[in-house]
């Protein structure tokens, strides 16, 4: 029984994670999951923690709402143009989408400068897409498209990059925990990747290749531990392919191949070093590149290509300051986790049976960080945070249990609760920060006080909502007295005067850019409704006097005030400035925040609809 509430609870999960429309099973499939897991554990048997994860990682990429963005287009249509058309012409998905076409190469093709190996991890899931389109259009006549385009497909395309991101997570997880334990492990690889970009990649945009990368690039560092420790030619082998699969998804990834460097010359010089073994590994490297040659050969007519082009580069002026620590996409300063992770490496450049490995793997972050510096573009355009350091990630995670360690070492009580604390701000704040970029608030530079004050905004927020289901409007003025505590009437605005030429654009919508008229300073109040907001610790009976005037063509204009959406009061304005008083009386102002909303009659034609100039509000 219990084992069969999981598969069904997974299997919701699934729907809801594949199918926007089908959203509302989201909650009833965790509910199954959760109940399955607490019989299990009542029965005595373990937690099952491979399909949890699963629940929770379906869960959050459904919530998460994931975004055709950035290049998703360019490696998917890989896919979509194979197995749909049977051909590499892109320029039918292009003309779908709504995008411009690229130059043409020599084949006569549209080029496209992304890898193919992305579209050949997601082709299985985009499959088990296709077969649940047509299983929703003949059960319950689902209107999907089956052409490929459709949410399904392209979220199918996301639950093969969600797939290998959680394996390659349990897998590095279950490698550290050999050495740390697995409470700390686990709370190291989860805290260390959920504080870092791949929780975008992973579950906002994962049409892209990062979280791929990710996931092949820790495959090669554990092989790449266990060839230190027991070097053979399955060993090599191993490394080798798991280097030209991530390369395969991202071409850069190659630089993993530094990572072996240090136990290369370690075994030269102990003499123990066999070429076959390096050649076999070579050779499977090269053999799991094979695809992308076949792919380029089709489209640029040759099997090696720079489809950026030889301007994309310039390897004598490296940026490297600016991609580790620039406010504008910097590596360690969007993502501080990755950092300290990072730096935890250090250490182990001095324990016997690990320096090798740490060795390479900085070595490889460092070339990376060349090779990220010497491009043009190389912020990342359309990136959140530095998007190309994905092959760091696991290292970082490799990092952060030497100092999670560490630290609880160092800490007398609660050490798991401080170090969890701690890590989970670190996540807080990168997930504050997803959902600030998605906001378009941090297309560039993330200056860190307008990060902060987003955060503590976005904090309010939320309490905001959570309160207010919980206890209505008393739970909102709690959170605002908590979070903000300014109140009209206190130093912040003794007066009570809402005065449009002074207060900030976060006090108000709706309105122009400031005016003058004969020495008054106004805004335009704007269609369809323009708002001041007022917060108030005690509310007094609504009475309020309007400053404005309406413009002779819109007369007769009549002005309605309506306080948090509800209406309060009506007036007719003149062509002349005056002061129009209304008292509504009690019931209409609470305690808390409150928006003061002016609605107008008449409006003016064109792209900036006026309706009447307003000088201030003020409340008695």
């Amino acid at each position: 029984m219990p084992p069969a509430l999981l598969v069904a609870g997974l299997g919701l999960l699934l729907v809801a994670a594949l199918d926007p429309r089908r959203s509302a099973v989201l909650l009833p499939g965790l509910l199954l999951c959760g109940l399955g897991a607490l019989l299990l554990r009542r029965q005595g048997a373990p937690l099952p923690r491979a399909p949890l994860a699963a629940a929770l990682a379906l869960a959050a990429f459904a919530a998460a709402a994931p975004e055709f963005r950035a290049d998703s287009p360019s490696y998917y249509v890989w896919l979509r143009s194979a197995a749909w058309d049977g051909n590499l012409d892109f320029r039918n998905e292009y003309d779908t989408w709504g995008f411009e076409h690229a130059r043409d190469t020599a084949t006569g093709l549209m080029e496209n400068p992304h890898p193919v190996g992305p579209a050949l991890v997601w082709a299985p899931f985009v499959g088990y897409a296709r077969l649940y389109v047509e299983l929703d259009r003949a059960l319950f006549g689902g209107g999907w498209d089956r052409e490929g385009y459709g949410a399904p497909y392209l979220r199918g395309a996301g639950l093969g990059t969600l797939l290998l991101v959680l394996l390659a997570a349990l897998a590095l997880g279950r490698d550290l925990a050999v050495e740390r334990g697995r409470g700390l492990a686990a709370l190291a690889v989860v805290g260390t990747l959920a504080a870092s970009p791949l929780l975008y990649y992973a579950l906002v945009v994962p049409t892209m290749s990062h979280a791929l990368a990710f996931a092949f690039a820790t495959l090669a560092l554990l092989a790449l531990r266990r060839l230190e420790r027991a070097p053979s030619a399955g060993g090599w082998v191993a490394l080798g392919a798991a280097i030209g699969l991530c390369a395969l998804m991202r071409w850069q990834a190659l630089v993993l191949a530094l990572s072996a460097l240090p136990l290369f010359v370690r075994e030269a010089r102990a003499d123990r070093l066999r070429a076959g073994h390096v050649l076999a590994g070579a050779a499977a490297g090269c053999a799991a590149l094979v695809p992308q040659l076949l792919a380029w050969q089709a489209l640029f007519g040759a099997p090696l290509a720079l489809p950026q082009g030889a301007g994309f580069f310039d390897w004598t002026a490296p940026r490297l300051v600016d991609v580790l620590v620039s406010a504008n996409h910097g590596l360690l300063t969007w993502s501080p986790a990755v950092a300290l992770g990072l730096l935890g490496l250090l250490p182990l450049l001095r324990v016997p049976g690990q320096r090798t490995v740490v060795a390479g793997g900085l070595l490889a972050v460092a070339a990376t960080a060349w090779v990220n510096g010497s491009v043009v573009d190389w912020t990342g355009s359309d990136a959140y945070g530095h998007r190309r350091f994905d092959v760091a990630w696991p290292w970082a995670a490799w990092g952060m249990a030497v100092v999670l360690a560490a630290a609880e070492r160092a800490i007398a009580r609660r050490p798991r609760l401080v170090t969890a604390a701690a890590l989970g701000l670190l996540v807080a704040w990168n997930a504050g920060l997803v959902t600030h970029f998605r906001a378009r608030l941090y297309p560039g530079e993330a200056p860190l006080a307008r990060v902060a004050a987003d955060h503590a905004r976005l904090l309010h927020r939320i309490a905001s909502g959570a309160l207010g289901a919980a206890f209505g409007d008393r739970g909102r003025a709690f959170a605002y007295k908590v979070f903000v505590g300014e109140y009209v009437y206190t130093h912040w605005n003794p007066s009570g005067t809402l005065d449009l030429s002074v207060l900030p654009p976060s006090e108000w919508r709706g309105f122009s850019k400031l005016r003058s008229d004969g020495g008054r300073v106004f805004r335009w109040a704007l269609a369809p409704e323009s708002c001041v907001r007022a917060p108030l610790d005690v509310p007094p009976d609504l009475r309020l006097t309007v400053t404005a005037r309406a413009p002779r063509r819109l007369l007769p204009q009549a002005m309605v005030v309506a306080v948090n959406g509800v209406e309060a009061a009506r007036a007719e304005l003149s062509a002349e400035w005056q002061d129009v008083a209304i008292d509504a009386g009690p019931g209409f102002l609470r305690a808390g925040e409150n928006w003061i909303c002016l609605r107008f009659s008449r409006r003016s034609p064109g792209d900036e609809p006026i309706s009447a100039a307003v000088v201030r509000l003020q409340l008695p």
